[in-house]
């Protein structure tokens, strides 16, 4: 499986380039905001396997198991061009070149994503745009972390006689 960090960091990537918001950030709870605007993103939770499939390897005497998984992220715009921003971002992510960024190196794509939502919520005494959408990605499981040694192996079997006397 492709370690969290590297998934972050492709996700970040792709907004980056697709986006006109110079500054991108994984959100945390409780962490300081950047100066607006800015796009923001986090990790909402997994999904479902997707095909999986296994093979033996008889030359290495192991079994090696392959498949995907759906992995969602929300993504927020803050700041006057919240929506602009946003659309923006749902538009270009369906783009070759924004495309090619986000599967370089582990093969990730997007499954799909969720229509954009106005998310404006009053701070302090004044109204601070919002927006967001999710992306659903497609994750490759496969990895030298996927297998398992199925030493040893037997390639014949003999019959049993089975009988139901004593």
């Amino acid at each position: 499986m492709i370690g969290f960090n590297q998934i972050n960091q492709r996700v970040y990537l792709t907004l980056l380039a697709a986006g006109t918001n110079a500054r991108v950030i994984v959100e945390r709870p409780n962490a300081p905001r950047p100066a607006m605007p800015y796009t923001g993103f986090r990790f909402s939770g997994g999904g479902r396997e997707i095909n999986d499939w296994d093979y033996l390897d008889i030359a290495n005497d192991i079994t090696e198991w392959f498949g995907f998984r759906e992995i969602t992220f929300t993504v927020f715009c803050y700041g006057d061009n919240a929506y602009d921003e946003a659309n923006l971002l749902h538009s270009k992510l369906a783009t070759p070149r924004v495309a090619d960024i986000l599967r370089s190196d582990y093969g990730i794509s997007i499954l799909q994503k969720t229509p954009v939502l106005d998310l404006t919520v009053l701070v302090d005494d004044a109204y601070e745009m919002r927006t967001g959408f999710e992306m659903i990605l497609n994750i490759s499981s496969n990895s030298s972390n996927t297998n398992e040694a199925v030493s040893p192996y037997f390639d014949t079997v003999e019959p049993i006689d089975w009988t139901n006397k004593p």
